[in-house]
């Protein structure tokens, strides 16, 4: 664990990581913001990145001119107070159905699998 640091992790729309970056603590948040996003931008062509209230201001203007990417700033609920987890997704929402014949197909090779002595 590192302790007064800040994290600034980018991930695509997968969840996978494609950058993270550590900073001190005394770095403010969007100055922090600007090396995780320049190394995301050489590894891969992000055209939209989706952010928290915490980086609207300069670093819009900056991400779209320097990087040509738009970044979008998700706001809480005007009705929300404080933090709320949100529900986790269901079962079926974390495979692609296209991936699901294949697993089947795997499952069904192992059962029928059988080793020569």
């Amino acid at each position: 664990m590192i302790w007064s640091a800040k994290r600034f992790i980018v991930t695509d729309t997968l969840g996978l990581l494609l950058t993270v970056v550590v900073v001190t603590a005394a770095v403010q948040g969007p100055d922090g913001a600007k090396p995780a996003l320049l190394q995301a931008y050489l590894c891969t062509r992000v055209r939209f990145v989706f952010t928290d209230g915490a980086f609207a201001g300069r670093l819009l203007d900056w991400a779209y001119t320097i990087l040509r990417t738009t970044l979008h700033i998700v706001r809480k609920p005007a009705d929300q107070r404080g933090f709320v987890v949100i529900p986790p997704l269901g079962r079926d929402q974390h495979h692609h159905p296209q991936d699901r014949p294949r697993r089947a197909a795997t499952r069904q090779q192992r059962r029928t699998f059988t080793t020569a002595s």
